[in-house]
């Protein structure tokens, strides 16, 4: 190997060929219309929310743990997820079903006083499928928690999508598109498996 690996092809990981349905959750994260009809416009997000909305399919197919998670302004009158505004209501292509659980957060971690990482760990529950939205903010936030907690994840990239960001240094603005490949390299190179939609659903099923 060289520098063009990865710090998990470094430690020997390998990508996944199975999913035990028992033991796998697909977490869904801000699927919401704040970015759909609120200010923080995401250019393919329904892109994104139709291959979550595969994803769920297939996992309720196998009867997996599916999870959907939303984040809440502290404030509800808040001009971004305030819960007045109706901007936190779920995508109606992903609506959660009666019997997938539901967690609000207030930081961009889902794993963040939310009481997720116990009832997964209640189901028995040691990896998860993530998709949602942003890519490089509560996904990479969520992913990265679930990775220091002990989880096996795979990221599905294009159930995953991002908005254009200015440059940090005031020069522009930085494509949606770059935002969302840079941050899937930088999971990919410590935190989790990226695969698209096709690739997870096709995986083998234990």
């Amino acid at each position: 190997m060289d520098n063009d690996s990865t710090m998990r092809q470094w430690a020997g990981c390998t990508p996944p060929t199975a999913i035990d349905p028992a033991r796998t959750a697909l977490l869904c994260i801000d699927y919401e219309l704040e970015f759909f009809a609120g200010h923080l416009h995401v250019p393919h997000g329904p892109q994104a929310v139709m291959q979550g909305a595969r994803l769920v399919e297939w996992a309720d197919a196998h009867g997996m743990t599916v999870v959907h998670v939303r984040h809440v302004a502290s404030d509800p009158a808040s001009s971004l997820f305030g819960a007045q505004g109706g901007m936190i209501d779920f995508h109606p292509d992903v609506e959660p079903k009666p019997h997938h659980l539901v967690f609000s957060k207030h930081l961009p971690s889902a794993f963040a006083d939310t009481g997720l990482e116990e009832a997964l760990r209640t189901r028995g529950i040691d990896t998860l499928v993530v998709a949602g939205l942003m890519t490089h903010m509560c996904v990479t936030s969520a992913v990265a928690d679930a990775s220091y907690r002990g989880f096996s994840v795979i990221v599905a990239a294009d159930a995953c999508a991002d908005r254009n960001l200015p440059a940090h240094d005031g020069h522009g603005i930085i494509p949606h598109l770059a935002i969302h490949r840079n941050a899937l390299a930088a999971l990919a190179d410590r935190f989790a498996d990226v695969m698209d939609t096709d690739a997870i659903i096709a995986l083998a099923i234990v």
